[in-house]
């Protein structure tokens, strides 16, 4: 049998060997490609309750919750000073003493006074009773019992004034003295022994023991969040590690510099309060956390925008008569090893953020990379960094 003229060289040998072996290869790769499926990797990220955003920080100042300016309401000579710049004081203690002479020298003479106006009130009521009896028998005229009366009316006047003066010396004299209305600590001492001073003139400045306040400015774009009893969280630069709970206790009606309203918050009692390092001053800087309320009542989580599904996103619109606020991501479900695709409300960016109002629960992993390749159902292993 002729096959052909045509010669036959190694070189077409060789092609033509090669032809059926790559057909058979060829078929060999795409029998294994059928039969191997690939799981793959996906990066995950564990969402929690993002409260951050929420929470508004403002500086004050530590304030003692009940203070009281000490004073003389007489003016004097302060010969005596009991208490120093610190002192821990109790509840009717001396604190300071006024030269009491002159209001002692007042006293006395009004006493004198008083003994001699009820003096001449004894007088004047045995004349009134001898001329009553003279008119009964006639012996004198209507006129004499009359002048007797007037003038037992104005020794009674006269006994009540003077008894008057005499507990007004009395009081003066007692205001040389001031106590301490409250136990508490002395945080200034105006004047020094021998000093004059004027009625009112502050003398000591005294705060009551445990209880503080915080005051602190809100501007009034806060101002509105916030009630009698708002809960904040209180913390101490200079005490380090202090951290007490507070409420909300008074708030200003009417603002100050800078359209800000002044609030004053009660922090909790020490012995309620968490433990801490420190310890309070008045007059301390305070950094006041409040949480106030979000858009949504729910928890607040926070997704990387990579995490949206956009090839799904027309579907979510679709979903919700085309709100934009709804948006596909990928959850991993660790029982199936599948990832399941669920439609979360979404909210405001925060940077490459977007948050989350609903749709998600504390602890879902969403798939953060990839997501275009993925579908709902599909298996899929957790990627974690060697």
């Amino acid at each position: 049998m002729r096959i052909s003229n045509f010669p036959i060289t190694f070189k077409h040998l060789g092609f033509a060997l090669l032809l059926p072996a790559a057909f058979v290869l060829s078929g060999c790769e795409e029998k294994v490609e059928e039969q191997i499926e690939v799981t793959p990797r996906v990066k995950f990220e564990e969402v929690f309750p993002d409260d951050s955003q929420r929470i508004r920080n403002l500086s004050g100042q530590v304030q003692a919750a009940e203070t009281s300016v000490l004073s003389f309401p007489i003016n004097g000579r302060v010969i005596e000073m009991a208490a120093e710049l610190g002192d821990s004081v109790e509840a009717g203690q001396m604190m300071a003493m006024m030269d009491p002479t002159n209001y002692q020298l007042a006293k006395d003479k009004a006493s004198a006074q008083v003994r001699t106006q009820k003096a001449k009130l004894v007088e004047a009521q045995e004349e009134y009773v001898r001329k009553e009896t003279l008119y009964k028998k006639d012996l004198v005229a209507k006129a004499a019992l009359d002048t007797a009366k007037a003038a037992l009316d104005t020794s009674l006047s006269e006994v009540d004034v003077a008894i008057s003066e005499l507990k007004r010396a009395e009081r003066d004299l007692e205001k040389t003295v001031i106590l301490a209305p409250f136990s508490g600590e002395v945080s200034v001492k105006s004047v020094e022994t021998f000093t004059e001073v004027s009625i009112g003139q502050s003398i000591y400045e005294l705060e009551a023991e445990g209880a503080m306040n915080v005051e602190v400015l809100v501007p009034e774009s806060m101002i509105q969040k916030l009630d009698y009893g708002h809960p904040a969280i209180v913390r101490f630069p200079g005490a380090r590690g202090l951290e007490i709970p507070a409420i909300v206790s008074e708030i200003a009606s009417q603002s100050e510099s800078g359209n800000a309203f002044l609030v004053k918050l009660s922090l909790q009692k020490p012995e309620e309060a968490p433990a801490g390092e420190g310890r309070l001053f008045s007059g301390m800087t305070a950094t006041v956390s409040f949480l106030l309320d979000s858009e949504t009542s729910g928890p607040v989580y926070t997704i990387p925008i990579s995490a949206i599904s956009l090839q799904s996103l027309s579907e979510a619109n679709d979903a919700q008569n085309e709100r934009s606020s709804l948006a596909p991501v990928f959850v991993y479900d660790q029982a199936t090893e599948t990832v399941k695709r669920v439609f979360v409300t979404i909210g405001k960016t925060r940077g490459n953020r977007l948050e989350v109002y609903s749709g998600l629960n504390a602890g879902d992993k969403i798939i953060v990379a990839g997501v275009s390749f993925l579908h709902d159902g599909m298996s899929a292993l957790l990627w974690r960094p060697e």
